[in-house]
C-alpha cells in the first residue's frame, strides 16, 4: 500500500504513473492533453505534478478523475485512501506539506526549508568559498565522516539556501555534479569558450569516495581534472573523511587540505533544532519529554568518528508515520524501536513482508550494491539501465521505504548507516565476503572491458572460472553490463579450450605422442585450472579476511559501547583481538583501558541500593525482591550471603559500625528494620511491617526512617538491641518522605519529598526551616562529612546545596543533568552523584565537574566504600570502580606539551602555570608538588627538561628563565636568569644541556644561551619568527619552522647561518630528532610526516614519508624501548608506527577524548594531555592492557549481550586466550 507524506512524494507518484502511460505508447498524457481532459488549467495540473500545491476542496473531484485516469485507483488505494491523503496533507502548515523528515535520504534544494541546525557550519562554508574566490587555487574541501550531514549541507544548505536570491552567495550559479559527470564534461569545464556554464558558476562535487572506490584506475585522471578546474572556477569538493587518503597522496591538494571545512556533529542546541523545528513547520510538535530523551541518547551515542544524524532522521520519519496525533511522544518513540533500533526495525519490517523468492532477490540485489575493499565495505552506485528487469519492482519498493535512493539515472543504498546498522545485511555481507571480493574484481574488470570498447584482450577467463567454481553458491544480481562481461569471458574460455584441442590434434598428427601428453597436461592446467587456483586463492584470503573483519567489527562495537559501558567495551575489544590481531582491535583495547573499567556483577533488576562499611570490608545490596546480599572482605566477585528483609521491594539502605557491630538499616515495602550483620544477619527490630519506608539515616546515636505517609520517625540507639522512640516529624502534605539525612554532629535533621522544598531542623524539633528547591522534589539528602554543607538530589535535574549552619546561604548548584538526580554522596572534598541519565558524576565542592562515569541504565545507587566507588543500576548490576577514576591532571585550560628525561621524571606544561611534575614509579606515576614561582614573577607556559633529569627550565611572562633542580621531593628553589623583558615561548635544550634556544612569544627572534653554572647567559640571537624549534642533539644545529613555510636548519653560532632546508607540503607542526640515526622527523599541519636524514645538514635527504593522517600532527617522539614512533594529531588521535618502515607499519590508531597537544612515553604508558585540561595514561603494552582488563572486568560477556550487538559472529571469550 502506498504511503505518502509530502506533496513532493505525491507529485513523484503522479509523474511516474503518467510516464508509464506514455512509455506504454498511450497518447494524451502530456500536461496540456491531461488538463484539457480534466477541465483544468494547465498551470494548475503542473502545480500538482511539481508538488507546488495541493488540490483545493473544489478541485478534488478533478483530482480523483486524474488518479483514475492514471490507473492509481486500486482496491488498496481506493477513493477513501486518496481523500484521506489529501485531507492529511492539507492540514499541514503552509511552510511544509507532509512529513518533513527525510529518513536516510539527504536533504536537498527542494527540502531546504526544513533543513535546520547547520547555520554556523553553513556560514563557515560560505566564508571559505568567499575567501578562495581571489586565490590561485579555488578549491574548498568539505570533509565529513559518513553520516555527518555533508551531503545535506552541500545540497540543501549551499545550493538551497546560500545560492538562492536572498542568500550570501546569490551571485553564484550552483552546479552539482558527480565525479563521473566531471570527467564526462571535462572539455566543457576546462574550456571557458566552449563551456555553457555561467561566468559565476559554483561547481560542487560530492561523494568523491564513491567514484574512487568504483574506478580506482581513474583516480589520477579525476584528480588532474579537479586540479585544473579549481584554477579557473570555485570548486567545492565533498569527501568522506575515511577516503581522504586519495587526496593526501597528491601534493597539489595540500593547500586546501591544510584548512578543510570539517563537518562536525551538531551541538546539543543544534540537535534540538533538527528534532523540533521541522515538525513545527509541518503542523505537529515534538513532546518535550521525547526531545529530552533523544538529546540524551544522542549524547550517549555520538562518537568522534560518526554522527547519529541518519539514524535520528530515520527514527523521526518512522515516528511521524506511526501516528496521526499532533504531538509525537515517547510512546511513539518506543513503538518504532528507539534510536538504535528504528532503522533495523524499518528494514526488518520490509523484509518480513516479502515472499521467499523476493527475499532471495533482496539479498542478491543489496549484495550487488556494496563494494568490499581491503579495509571497508562501501555503497556502490549502479546505473538504472544495468539493473536486471526482474529486480525493478523490488527496487521501486525499496525506494519508497527510502532504503535505496533512485535519481535520474542511477541507484544506490540510501546511506552507509544501513550497512552497519541492519543486522541482516551485515550478516549477508559477512557470509558472502569471500564471493564479494571476487564480485568486486568482476565489477572492476567489466568496467575496464567496456572502456576498452569490449576488447577481447580485456576479458578475464580466470575470473569466470573462479566465479563458476566458488565454494559458496551465492546469488548476486549482476548488472546487465557485468552479465555481458561474464558471458564474454565464458565464450573466451570456451574459445581457448577449442584452440587447445586443435593444437593437440595437430601434435598427434605429427606423432609426437609423448610431447602431446605433456602439452595437454600443461595447457589444461593453465587454461582450466587457473580459475580453480584463483578461487582457491580467494577462499584462503577470505578465511583470513573474515577473521579480520570480525575482529574489526568487535573493535567498532567496543568504540560504540565505550560511551555507555567501559566494561563491555573492554571485553569486546579483547574478544576482537582474540579473533585476529588487527590494528583496530589493538587500538580499541588501548582506548578502553585508558578510562576506568569497573568490575561488574549481576543481580535482580529494579531499584538497587548499596551501602558499605567505612573500611570497605562489608558491602550490602538491597534489591527489588526484598533480598539483601552481603559481601565480606570487600570482594564482590565472591558469592554473597543473602537474607530476606521483606517480601516486597526494598527502597533504602544504610550501614553503620557502632560499638564494634555492623548495623544495617533496611527500608521498603512492609519493612523499616534494623539488622545486626556483624556475623550471621539478625533482625534487631522492625518498625514498619505495615508501612512503606522510602528513606533512612543512621548515626552513632540515631536511626531515622521516612515513610509513605509523610512521616519521619526517629529512634535513639543508646541501647542498640532496644531502640527507643525519640521524635516524629510530618511533611505539610501526605507525600512520601523520599530523602532523609542527619548531620555528622547529630544536631540537625533534613528531610523532604514534597515538591518545592526540604525541611531542616534541630534534632529536638526546634529552629525549623524550609529551604526552597524550585520545581523539583528531593530524592536524596546528604550532609558533608565536616557538617558544613547540605546537598539535595532533585527531580528537577540538579543538585542544590546550602551552608548547613548559620543563615543557610545557597552554594553553587550542580547542573547539566538530563534527568532525575537519584542519589548523592559526599566523599571528603568531592561529591558523587548518580542520575537517571545513566551517568555517575564526580564534582569538587566548588561546583566543578571532575569526571563522568558512563552507564547503560538508570543509576539508583552511588557510594564510596573502602576507597572505591560502587554504583547500582536498574538492570541489577553493581559496578565496582577502581580506586583512581579521575584523570592525572584535571584543572581546566590547555595542556601544551609534555617531555620526559626517559628515566625518572615527566612534566606537563600548563597554560600560564608552572608545570605539573610526575615521578615514574613501578606502579605508575606519582604527582609531585607543583613548582612554586618566586614572588613577583608569573609563569609563562613552556617548559623543558634536561636529558639527564637534573633540572627543569621554565619561562616567565617578563623574560626570566627559571632553572628548577630536581630531587627526591620534586622541584627545588629555582635559579633565576634574566634574559629579556618579554613573554618567553618555546624552550629547547641540547643533549648535554649546556646550550638552550628560547623563543620570544610576542616578538620576533630566538635567544641562544649558554649555561654558566650559576645561570643562563645569552651569546647570540636568531632573528625572525620561529614558532617551532628543535636542537639537534649536540651537533650545534637548530631546526626551526621558518617564515617561508619550510624547515630551516641553522648553526647555533653567535650569528646563526642557515645551512639546510627541508621542504614541506604544509606548515611544520612537530619535530623529533633521533640522535642515533641522525634523523629529523617532521610533522605537518596537513597530516604528512617526513623522515629526513640530516647527517649532511646542507643536503637533507628524504628517507620516508607517512601519509594517511587527516589533521595537523601536534607532537612526535620515539618510545622508551626505541621500537616505535608515536604521534598525536588534532583530530583526537594517537598514532603508533613501527620504527622500521613506519610508512608501512601502522601499529595503533587510538581515539582520544580531547584534542591532544602534550604526550610523553613513560613506563606506565603514554601520558597525553590536551585542550580540556586533562591528562590520562594510555597503555602502550597490549599484554599489560590484557592483564588489566581480565583482572578487573568481573562477569564476562553473556551470550545475550553478545548476540544483541554481534549476531552471526561466534562468541569468543575475552580472557580465554593469550596474545596472538
Amino acid at each position: 500500500m502506498l504511503e505518502i507524506y509530502s506533496s513532493q512524494e505525491l507529485a513523484t507518484i503522479l509523474n511516474q504513473a503518467r510516464q508509464a502511460k506514455s512509455a506504454a505508447g498511450e497518447k494524451g498524457y502530456s500536461i496540456r492533453d491531461l488538463a484539457k481532459r480534466l477541465d483544468l488549467a494547465p498551470s494548475t495540473l503542473q502545480g500538482w505534478l511539481q508538488g507546488a500545491h495541493l488540490p483545493t476542496p473544489a478541485l478534488r473531484s478533478s483530482f480523483m478523475r486524474l488518479v483514475q485516469d492514471l490507473d492509481l485507483l486500486t482496491p488498496s488505494e481506493d477513493t477513501e485512501f486518496w481523500q484521506r491523503t489529501l485531507e492529511t496533507l492539507s492540514h499541514s502548515k503552509q511552510g511544509w506539506i507532509g512529513c518533513p523528515y527525510q529518513g536516510l535520504s539527504p536533504y536537498n534544494a527542494l527540502t531546504e526549508s526544513v533543513f535546520y541546525g547547520r547555520d554556523k557550519l553553513l556560514t563557515d562554508l560560505e566564508n571559505a568559498i568567499i575567501s578562495v574566490q581571489s586565490k590561485r587555487n579555488k578549491l574548498v574541501v568539505v570533509l565529513g565522516a559518513s553520516g555527518s550531514g555533508k551531503t545535506s549541507l552541500l545540497s540543501a544548505g549551499l545550493v538551497g539556501k546560500s545560492c538562492e536570491s536572498s542568500g550570501r552567495l546569490a551571485k553564484y550559479y550552483p552546479c552539482l555534479l558527480s565525479m563521473g559527470e566531471v570527467i564526462e564534461k571535462q572539455q566543457t569545464l576546462l574550456d571557458s569558450k566552449a563551456s555553457n556554464l555561467p561566468a559565476n558558476s559554483l561547481l560542487i562535487v560530492d561523494q568523491l569516495e564513491d567514484f574512487t572506490n568504483a574506478h580506482p584506475d581513474q583516480v589520477k585522471v579525476a584528480l588532474d581534472i579537479l586540479n585544473e578546474v579549481a584554477k579557473t572556477q570555485i570548486l567545492v569538493l565533498g569527501v568522506r573523511s575515511d577516503a581522504l587518503e586519495v587526496l593526501l597522496q597528491d601534493a597539489r591538494f595540500a593547500p586546501a587540505l591544510s584548512n578543510p571545512l570539517i563537518v562536525t556533529p551538531p551541538s546539543v542546541l543544534e540537535y534540538g533544532e533538527i528534532i523540533s523545528r521541522p515538525a513545527l513547520d509541518a503542523g505537529r510538535k515534538i513532546a518535550p519529554e521525547l526531545k529530552e530523551l533523544l538529546l540524551r541518547q544522542i549524547q550517549e551515542s555520538t562518537s568522534e568518528e560518526a554522527s547519529v544524524l541518519p539514524q535520528l532522521s530515520n527514527l523521526l520519519l518512522m515516528i511521524w508515520k506511526s501516528t496521526n496525533n499532533s504531538v509525537l511522544t515517547v510512546s511513539d518513540y518506543l513503538l518504532v524501536g528507539g534510536l538504535a533500533g528504528s532503522l533495523e526495525k524499518l528494514a526488518d519490517e520490509f523484509y518480513e513482508k516479502l515472499s521467499t523468492q523476493e527475499r532471495r532477490q533482496l539479498r542478491s540485489l543489496l549484495l550487488s550494491m556494496v563494494a568490499v575493499g581491503q579495509r571497508q565495505v562501501t555503497r556502490r552506485v549502479i546505473a538504472l539501465k544495468d539493473i536486471p528487469q526482474d529486480y525493478l519492482d523490488l527496487l521501486e519498493r525499496l525506494s519508497r521505504e527510502r532504503l535505496v535512493v533512485i535519481d535520474a539515472a542511477t541507484t544506490q543504498i540510501s546511506h552507509d548507516t544501513l550497512l552497519s546498522n541492519w543486522g541482516k545485511l551485515k550478516g549477508w555481507i559477512e557470509e558472502s565476503r569471500i564471493n564479494l571480493g571476487l564480485v568486486r574484481q568482476i565489477q572492476i574488470a567489466s568496467q575496464l572491458w567496456v572502456e576498452s570498447d569490449n576488447s577481447p584482450e580485456a576479458l578475464r577467463p580466470s575470473l569466470y572460472y573462479a566465479w563458476e567454481n566458488r565454494e559458496i553458491p551465492d546469488e548476486v544480481a549482476f548488472t546487465n553490463q557485468e552479465e555481458q562481461f561474464l558471458a564474454a569471458c565464458s565464450h573466451e574460455a570456451n574459445r581457448q579450450k577449442e584452440e587447445q584441442k586443435k593444437r593437440i590434434k595437430t601434435l598427434r598428427h605429427r606423432n609426437q605422442v609423448v610431447t602431446i601428453i605433456a602439452a595437454v597436461a600443461g595447457v589444461l592446467l593453465v587454461a582450466t585450472i587457473a580459475g580453480f587456483f584463483q578461487a582457491s586463492h580467494y577462499q584462503k584470503q577470505a578465511i583470513a579476511s573474515k577473521k579480520d573483519a570480525e575482529s574489526r567489527q568487535m573493535a567498532l562495537i567496543s568504540r560504540e559501547l565505550g560511551a555507555s559501558d567501559t566494561n563491555l567495551a573492554a571485553q569486546f575489544a579483547l574478544s576482537g583481538l582474540n579473533i585476529a590481531n588487527t590494528r583496530e582491535a589493538r587500538s580499541a583495547l588501548i582506548e578502553t583501558t585508558a578510562v576506568p573499567i569497573p568490575e561488574r556483577i549481576f543481580g535482580e533488576g529494579g531499584t538497587v541500593r548499596v551501602a558499605g562499611s567505612a573500611d570497605g570490608e562489608v558491602i550490602a545490596r538491597a534489591d527489588s525482591k526484598g533480598i539483601v546480599s552481603l559481601w565480606r572482605g570487600g570482594d564482590i566477585k565472591t558469592k554473597p550471603e543473602t537474607f530476606s528483609a521483606s517480601k516486597g521491594q526494598l527502597f533504602t539502605l544504610a550501614l553503620k559500625e557502632i560499638a564494634g557491630r555492623n548495623l544495617l538499616a533496611v527500608g521498603g515495602q512492609k519493612t523499616a528494620s534494623l539488622w545486626d550483620i556483624t556475623a550471621k544477619p539478625r533482625r534487631i527490630a522492625e518498625f514498619g511491617a505495615e508501612d512503606v519506608a522510602y528513606s533512612v539515616a543512621i548515626t552513632n546515636r540515631y536511626l531515622g526512617f521516612g515513610f509513605l505517609n509523610g512521616k519521619v520517625n526517629l529512634w535513639e540507639l543508646d541501647q542498640i538491641d532496644k531502640p527507643k522512640p525519640a521524635s516524629s516529624f510530618q511533611l505539610d502534605t501526605p507525600t512520601s518522605v523520599t530523602a532523609l539525612a542527619i548531620s555528622p554532629d547529630q544536631q540537625q535533621i533534613a528531610y523532604g519529598g514534597q515538591a518545592g522544598k526540604i525541611y531542616l531542623r534541630d534534632m529536638n524539633g526546634q529552629n525549623s526551616k524550609q529551604l526552597a528547591v524550585g520545581e523539583g522534589s528531593a530524592l536524596d539528602l546528604k550532609f558533608s562529612p565536616d557538617g558544613e554543607e547540605l546537598g539535595v538530589a532533585l527531580t528537577s535535574r540538579q543538585v542544590r546545596r546550602w551552608q548547613a549552619k548559620g543563615n543557610n546561604d545557597s552554594l553553587a548548584s550542580l547542573d547539566g543533568f538530563y534527568s532525575f538526580v537519584n542519589t548523592l554522596e559526599y566523599d571528603e572534598d568531592k561529591i558523587i552523584v548518580g542520575c537517571s541519565d545513566t551517568t555517575t558524576t564526580i564534582w569538587d565542592r566548588s561546583g566543578r565537574k571532575l569526571t563522568s562515569l558512563p552507564g547503560r541504565e538508570i543509576v539508583t545507587a552511588a557510594t564510596k566504600v573502602g576507597g572505591r566507588i560502587i554504583t547500582g543500576s536498574v538492570d541489577g548490576q553493581l559496578r565496582h570502580w577502581p580506586e583512581s577514576v579521575l584523570p592525572l591532571i584535571n584543572e581546566g585550560g590547555y595542556l601544551i606539551d609534555s617531555h620526559t628525561d626517559r628515566k625518572n621524571w615527566v612534566f606537563v606544561s600548563r597554560r600560564l602555570k608552572t608545570p605539573a611534575l610526575f615521578k615514574t614509579e613501578k606502579d605508575g606515576l606519582r604527582r609531585m608538588k607543583d613548582p612554586v614561582m618566586p614572588s613577583g614573577l608569573k609563569s609563562a607556559t613552556r617548559t623543558e627538561i634536561a636529558e639527564d633529569g637534573q633540572f627543569l627550565v621554565t619561562g616567565t611572562q617578563s623574560g626570566e628563565l627559571l632553572t628548577w633542580p630536581l630531587g627526591k621531593d620534586g622541584a627545588g628553589s629555582p635559579i633565576v636568569s634574566k634574559i629579556g623583558d618579554e613573554f618567553l615561548g618555546e624552550i629547547r635544550l641540547s643533549s648535554d644541556h649546556k646550550t638552550a634556544a628560547v623563543a620570544k612569544a610576542d616578538e620576533l627572534g630566538v635567544y641562544l644561551l649558554n649555561w654558566e653554572g650559576t645561570g643562563w647567559k645569552q651569546y647570540g640571537e636568531l632573528p625572525g619568527q620561529h614558532y617551532l624549534m628543535r636542537i639537534l642533539g649536540n651537533t650545534g644545529l637548530l631546526a626551526t619552522a621558518a617564515e617561508d613555510a619550510s624547515v630551516a636548519i641553522f648553526t647555533m653560532d653567535a650569528t646563526p647561518k642557515r645551512v639546510g632546508t627541508i621542504k614541506t607540503e604544509s606548515l611544520a607542526s612537530a619535530f623529533y630528532y633521533d640522535a642515533k640515526r641522525q634523523y629529523l622527523y617532521v610533522g605537518e599541519s596537513g597530516g604528512r610526516i617526513t623522515i629526513n636524514d640530516v647527517k649532511d645538514p646542507g643536503k637533507p635527504r628524504l628517507v620516508a614519508q607517512i601519509r594517511g593522517l587527516q589533521a595537523s600532527v601536534n607532537e612526535l617522539d620515539i618510545t622508551l624501548d626505541e621500537k616505535y614512533l608515536f604521534g598525536i594529531s588534532s583530530d583526537k588521535k594517537l598514532w603508533v608506527w613501527s620504527v622500521d618502515s613506519p610508512e608501512k607499519n601502522l601499529y595503533l590508531s587510538v581515539q582520544i577524548n580531547q584534542i591532544p597537544y602534550a604526550i610523553a612515553d613513560t613506563p606506565a604508558g603514554y601520558l597525553i594531555g590536551g585542550d580540556k585540561g586533562m591528562a590520562n595514561l594510555y597503555p602502550h603494552s597490549i599484554s599489560e592492557a590484557r592483564k588489566q582488563v581480565c583482572k578487573t572486568v568481573g562477569k564476562e560477556i553473556t551470550r545475550q549481550e553478545w548476540n544483541a550487538v554481534a549476531p552471526g559472529v561466534q562468541p569468543v571469550s575475552p580472557c580465554g586466550e593469550q596474545d596472538k
